[in-house]
C-alpha cells in the first residue's frame, strides 16, 4: 500500500552520538498529532553507500509526501533545502568511516518538489523560526536528498519531497555547540505544519 506521508531521520554519525532527527522521527508515533502519527517513519543509516538503499523500498511505491530530516549545527530553526546536488564535498567520514564517493560527473542540482517560500511562511506563522537554503551541504544529507529526488524523477512520481535541516534538541549535549536548539514539541509542531501544507 502506498503511504500518504513518509518522514525520515538519520542514525548517529561521527561527532553526533545522539542524532536529534532519529529522536524526532521515533517520537512521532506518540506525539499526539494524528497526521504525524500516521506517517511511515524511516531511520536511515548515515552512510553514503546505504542511505539511498534505505529509501529504495519506500520509493518503489512513491508516497504522496516525503519529508527527510537531518541535523545541522548551523541551523537557527527549521532550514528548508531548495535543492540537492550530486557533489559530496564533506571531509568528515560517514558513520562507517567512508569518505564521500568520487564522481567525474559535472555539478548537477535537483530542485525540491514543493514551494519553499510558502512552506517557510507557514512555519513562521506558527511562531517558529524557518529559513530557506540552497545548499544542503556535502555530507550524507545532501547525498540522500539528491538520490531520492532522482529516483522520484525517474519513476515519474508526483511525490512532494523536501529536506529539512533541524537544530539541536534543547537540553542535549549538542545544544552546547550548536547555533540554536528547539524543544522536541516545537520540532514536532514544525514538522506537523510542513506535513499538512504538503498534503494539501
Amino acid at each position: 500500500m502506498t503511504s500518504q506521508l513518509v518522514i525520515t531521520g538519520f542514525e548517529p554519525f561521527p561527532g553526533v552520538a545522539e542524532n536529534p532527527t532519529e529522536m524526532l522521527v521515533r517520537s512521532l508515533e506518540a506525539c499526539g498529532d494524528p497526521v504525524l502519527q500516521g506517517a511511515e517513519a524511516v531511520i536511515v543509516p548515515t552512510r553514503y553507500g546505504d542511505a539511498p538503499a534505505a529509501l529504495r523500498a519506500v520509493l518503489s511505491r512513491p508516497p504522496r509526501v516525503l519529508i527527510m530530516t537531518g541535523y545541522s549545527a548551523r541551523a537557527a530553526g527549521l532550514v528548508l533545502e531548495s535543492r540537492a546536488s550530486n557533489a559530496c564535498t564533506a571531509t568528515l567520514p560517514d558513520a562507517g568511516g567512508a569518505a564521500p564517493p568520487d564522481s567525474a560527473d559535472p555539478l548537477h542540482h535537483l530542485p525540491a518538489r514543493c514551494d519553499i517560500g510558502e512552506l517557510c511562511a507557514a512555519v513562521e506563522r506558527a511562531g517558529l523560526a524557518c529559513a530557506p537554503s540552497d545548499d544542503a551541504g556535502g555530507y550524507v544529507c545532501n547525498h540522500l536528498y539528491y538520490h531520492a529526488l532522482a529516483a522520484l524523477d525517474e519513476a515519474g512520481a508526483e511525490t512532494r519531497a523536501l529536506f529539512v535541516h533541524i537544530p539541536a534538541l534543547t537540553g542535549s549535549a549538542l545544544a552546547e555547540t550548536s547555533a540554536a536548539a528547539l524543544d522536541l514539541r516545537d520540532l514536532q509542531r514544525g514538522l506537523g505544519v510542513l506535513a499538512r501544507e504538503l498534503l494539501r
